[in-house]
């Protein structure tokens, strides 16, 4: 994937839209590697819809370190149904493609007062997505710093870290913590960790193509299919409700109240037969993005053990080759020996410059099998 010798480090950040993902990977320097993303730069998000449709690809120029850029869940277009989806495949394709995630940053902003349901939501999506026997692999960061009070910051900070209904339960299973100081010098201080040590395979991607468990029935996609039977119930309870309104408004001939309740109620049913589409649609993307994934995965498989198979035949000629030369000298120094005993150390001289020339032709065998 890389242009780099070395094996790509990935790290994969995750949180809320507008917590400043896209500006921490643009103070790091990370360009995109692909030229359809949103430039050589990555959009900086501050504003209140998401700029991260898909999960987006970075590398930090002149090394081996690249950022995996996540959408938010609770996003202001896509269901989480569908980030989901996009998230698990994205991280499953490089599973596929034997390159794993070195870890995982989930960042936070300390101008936020308390967590709100959005951040709570992607926190508990992390926690799924990621699994807990990967959480010493995770950092959570602290962003927004210089857009706060210092004394105010500090005690939200001390409240994140040491609270049980927070984040101290991640802390406890081995996550990390960091403040972000909007410089690349603190990029590469939080990141520094994750560049060394072993990889994860996240919770989502295990269950999903190890464990062959339908997306939506993995841990993370439980949770999402929750939330959304939830909402379902929330729309069908407002629905019925409404249709008793009308009903009343009707029969007190109370028109223009009853035209603006028919119009409340097409469009709670448009929500709920959006949301009843979506589910069996994307149940039919989760099995085609499943059955994807298995083929790249066995498309590389196969190209890795006939690279392993094609290196042990060499290896093995190598062997062969270097046991014919060794026999290739005792036959010629065997023949030249005999011959020189025969003729009274007359044919010496010819019996050395035969095995010259056949050592000098052993000696370029040799440097022949070394550049295979």
């Amino acid at each position: 994937m890389a242009p780099n010798t070395e094996k790509p480090v990935i790290i994969a950040i995750m949180g809320c839209t507008g917590v400043g993902k896209s500006t921490f990977i643009k103070t790091s320097g990370a360009q995109s590697v692909n030229p359809d993303d949103f430039g050589c730069n990555p959009t900086v998000g501050d504003g209140l819809e998401s700029c991260t449709a898909e999960p987006q690809i970075y590398q930090i120029p002149q090394t081996n370190i690249y950022f995996i850029d996540t959408p938010g869940f609770n996003d202001t277009n896509i269901s989480d149904r569908e980030m989901l989806r996009r998230i698990s495949t994205q991280l499953a394709n490089l599973h596929a493609q034997r390159e794993d995630i070195a870890g995982i940053l989930y960042l936070h902003p300390i101008t936020h007062e308390r967590l709100t349901g959005s951040a709570k939501k992607n926190l508990d999506m992390f926690a799924k997505v990621v699994g807990p026997q990967n959480m010493s692999r995770c950092t959570f960061v602290t962003t927004k710093w210089s857009k706060e009070d210092p004394t105010i910051a500090a005690n939200r900070e001390k409240e994140l870290i040491g609270s049980q209904n927070l984040w101290k339960p991640m802390f406890d299973r081995g996550v990390k913590y960091a403040r972000f100081g909007d410089s690349s010098a603190s990029v590469m201080q939080i990141i520094s960790p994750l560049c060394e040590g072993k990889t994860l395979l996240p919770q989502v991607v295990k269950e999903w193509t190890q464990d062959k468990t339908p997306l939506h029935l993995t841990q993370a996609g439980r949770a999402v299919e929750d939330d959304a039977e939830r909402a379902k119930e929330a729309h069908t309870h407002d629905l019925k409700e409404v249709e008793k309104e009308y009903k009343d408004a009707l029969r007190q001939q109370n028109f223009e109240a009853a035209r603006a309740l028919e119009a409340e109620k097409a469009t709670l049913k448009e929500h709920l037969d959006k949301m009843e589409k979506e589910r069996e649609l994307l149940r039919v993307q989760y099995e085609n993005d499943k059955k994807e994934t298995a083929e790249n995965y066995k498309k590389e498989m196969d190209a890795y053990r006939g690279e392993q198979n094609r290196r042990q035949n060499i290896e093995k000629q190598k062997r062969e080759n270097k046991l014919g030369r060794w026999a290739g000298r005792i036959f010629v120094g065997g023949v030249g020996a005999g011959v020189t005993v025969l003729t009274g150390g007359l044919a010496a001289p010819l019996a050395l410059a035969a095995y010259g020339a056949a050592e000098a032709a052993f000696q370029d065998e040799r440097q022949k099998d070394k550049r295979r």
